[in-house]
């Protein structure tokens, strides 16, 4: 283990190798920084005498590629000025007596002990340098080059087996580093991964989302300074505005607006999410499109008060329920088809025996089963095909795809009044997104976004314990937290939204369960859609 040793003082550039540091001036700009650097990034530190405060490699190919001249860092490393070496074990061993110099940190150590959060995951050198810097103690740390637009297949790159590439020319361009040289002849790497078409990033982006709560925890703030990247995981500024905008994040995170008691797990509060909503009601029925209907408990509320309701239900198990409670309904719609942010996608369907309600495309967690297909719509043009100019209410609730179904919501031509949408990460994460990806999409439409809070589930038949109910931005208060975030096209009554929380908010009886860690995204998904 390696336990932080004291907070930092100066702040921290944590250096990707992407294009947009070309011609960036490495000694000048950093002068008042400690500096992470990484992977092959030596060869351009060689060139003009610079070279960073700690050095990381976590592929195990690039850096078994690459063992020789980590060899040789770490020999110079007094003489270069670099403190420390974050290694894959495989590095470690392969440097002989020099991997137990008390310059170097084996990360799979940190993966066993530290760091067990991280388990799970594909190794990203890059989000897990930011989390080593917060985790020995730096408070703001600045992102440099962290672009993730990264080409796939570069110009002499051959396969070597189905996951690594061989550079067997030199390659005349490489869009891929902020020089030009980066990668050479005979050069070893991973391929980066793209398993869905839905999706315009790589994996890696998974690893920037999944350290988010372990840095809010530390204390620290990370800001990216690429307004361009693709990485959204971290405010995005200019590196002049870094400074400022991490000032301003901490702001934020001290001004949360509390609208309930915060309960403990032992208290067992539970919080009528439903009860809520219909108590927001305006005194008109108005239109209501729930989206992951299920067996239509919501659905039922709004339609015994006279509201239309678009209930769309992708399961057909789900959906034979639903029909026969809603068949007394006149104004009750019934669709049986996916929503997501493209339509006509086909996608793999699975089930959870145990829990019926979470039926998903995605089929994230080790207990879902395949059972078939399943094919898109987006609401947009749901609404398109129906002559729909107008939903007052939106319910979400759809195992992960959340973020999908509303980038596929006409939000450019109307706007619901209020939205409730579920979030979780265990569900999100594996399909390219978490609960501040999106949060950070209903505030960019000018929503006001408060943030119902559960406890994490320690296992999947763990009776559900609330937490809080809070205004957004806010962090969770441990990882693995879920709940719904109530979001308001105009700005609600904060009394009156209190007294609703308070009055569906009750305790129950505790019943304790197994000491189980939770885990985050617990595998990687299971689809592998050809493209």
């Amino acid at each position: 283990m390696y336990p932080m040793e004291h907070i930092k003082d100066r702040p921290a550039a944590v250096l990707g190798n992407g294009p947009s540091l070309r011609g960036f001036d490495f000694k000048k700009e950093l002068s008042g920084f400690d500096t992470f650097g990484m992977n092959a990034a030596y060869r351009y530190w060689d060139t003009i005498g610079w070279y960073p405060t700690y050095y990381s490699c976590l592929d195990r190919v690039v850096g078994a590629y690459h063992i020789d001249a980590i060899r040789r860092l770490i020999e110079n490393a007094d003489k270069y000025g670099i403190q420390r070496f974050l290694l894959r074990e495989n590095i470690v061993d392969a440097l002989n007596t020099l991997g137990h110099s008390s310059k170097v940190v084996n990360y799979d150590l940190l993966l066993a002990a530290d760091y067990r959060w991280l388990r799970g995951y594909w190794y990203n050198t890059g989000s897990h340098t930011a989390a080593w810097a917060a985790s020995i103690g730096y408070k703001d740390i600045i992102l440099l080059g962290v672009d993730a637009n990264y080409t796939q297949f570069v110009e002499g790159a051959t396969p070597v087996n189905e996951m690594v590439l061989k550079l067997a020319d030199e390659p005349t361009e490489n869009p891929n580093y902020f020089f030009s040289d980066y990668q050479r002849k005979g050069d070893i790497y991973h391929i980066p991964f793209r398993c869905h078409p839905d999706f315009p990033h790589e994996d890696q982006l998974l690893g920037w989302h999944m350290i988010r709560p372990q840095i809010k925890l530390s204390g620290s703030v990370v800001v990216n300074a690429n307004p361009a990247s693709h990485v959204t995981a971290f405010p995005k500024c200019t590196f002049k505005d870094a400074q400022a905008t991490i000032a301003g994040v901490r702001v934020k995170h001290d001004t949360v607006l509390h609208l309930s008691a915060t309960f403990i797990r032992e208290q067992g509060a539970f919080f009528n999410t439903n009860g809520a909503a219909v108590a927001l009601l305006p005194e008109q029925p108005g239109r209501l499109m729930d989206i992951g209907a299920y067996h239509g408990d919501g659905s039922i509320l709004f339609l015994q008060r006279g509201w239309q309701i678009f209930a769309f239900e992708a399961d057909p198990r789900n959906g034979a329920i639903l029909k026969q409670r809603l068949a007394k309904f006149e104004k009750a719609i019934i669709e049986e088809i996916a929503v997501s942010s493209v339509t006509g996608r086909k996608y793999p369907w699975y089930v959870f025996p145990s829990h019926p309600e979470w039926c998903t495309m995605g089929g994230h967690l080790p207990e879902h089963i395949y059972d078939g297909g399943t094919t898109t719509t987006t609401i947009r043009d749901y609404c398109r095909a129906n002559q729909i100019n107008n939903i007052d209410i939106l319910l979400v609730d759809i195992v992960g795809f959340e973020l999908m179904a509303l980038r596929g919501f006409p939000f450019e031509q109307f706007q619901p009044s209020i939205i409730i949408c579920a979030f979780d990460d265990e569900k999100s994460m594996p399909l390219y997104s978490d609960m501040h990806d999106l949060g950070s999409f209903l505030l960019s439409y000018g929503y006001h976004v408060f943030m119902s809070e559960w406890h994490p589930m320690l296992t999947s038949e763990d009776t559900p314990q609330w937490r809080r109910f809070v205004s957004y931005p806010a962090e969770p208060m441990e990882p693995g937290a879920w709940g719904h975030f109530f979001a308001f096209s105009k700005t609600p009554d904060y009394d009156n939204l209190a007294q609703i929380v308070l009055c569906n908010t009750e305790q129950r009886q505790f019943v304790p369960q197994p000491d189980v860690v939770p885990t985050i995204a617990r595998k990687k998904p299971r689809y592998t859609i050809k493209y």
